[in-house]
């Protein structure tokens, strides 16, 4: 019995890590939506029934985590509805929120990434993407309040998510 056990473990392990068309975050499951290649890197898109996105990317060319996320960083301080929400270089993870106004919805659109090298080449880039929807001047205060205080617990779920293997082909 000790044996089946261990075998049917090992085998329900093995799938998991063989299906990565689905995966969970913070008790929420997500299933992939959409594959992408653009040049030598991959992209997974994955969503859940909120519409909130998580995207994996593996970029083989990239070297360094940091450099990525300075590049990043670099590449939205022109745009001025970007507000860095926070920078934890020590585990290269960051947060930021794009603020949208457009006719028919408008949203503080929170954002989180975090950089791992690859084993071999490359790095992966796990980017989490939750919308706060607003009306008027009070609920875009709420949002914003929401969007601060949930933070540190989606900084906390990046850390813990294990990231899936990327799928090339659908």
């Amino acid at each position: 019995m000790k044996k089946f056990i261990c075998a049917l473990f090992i085998f329900l392990q093995t799938c998991a890590f063989a299906n990565a068309e689905a995966l969970t975050f913070l008790n929420k499951t997500y299933e992939l939506t959409n594959i992408q290649k653009n040049s030598s890197n991959y992209i997974n898109v994955y969503m859940n029934s909120a519409n909130d996105k998580i995207i994996i990317y593996y970029l083989p060319k990239e070297e360094s985590e940091f450099d990525y996320i300075n590049d990043f960083i670099s590449n939205l301080t022109s745009n001025p509805k970007f507000n860095l929400i926070s920078f934890y270089p020590e585990i290269n993870t960051f947060s930021f929120g794009i603020i949208s106004k457009q006719k028919e919805s408008n949203f503080i659109e929170y954002n989180i990434m975090k950089c791992q090298n690859d084993k071999k080449r490359g790095i992966y880039v796990v980017h989490f993407i939750h919308r706060y929807p607003f009306s008027d001047q009070e609920s875009f205060k709420q949002a914003f309040q929401d969007c601060m205080k949930n933070n540190l617990q989606y900084v906390d779920a990046l850390l813990k998510i294990q990231i899936p293997k990327i799928i090339k082909k659908k």
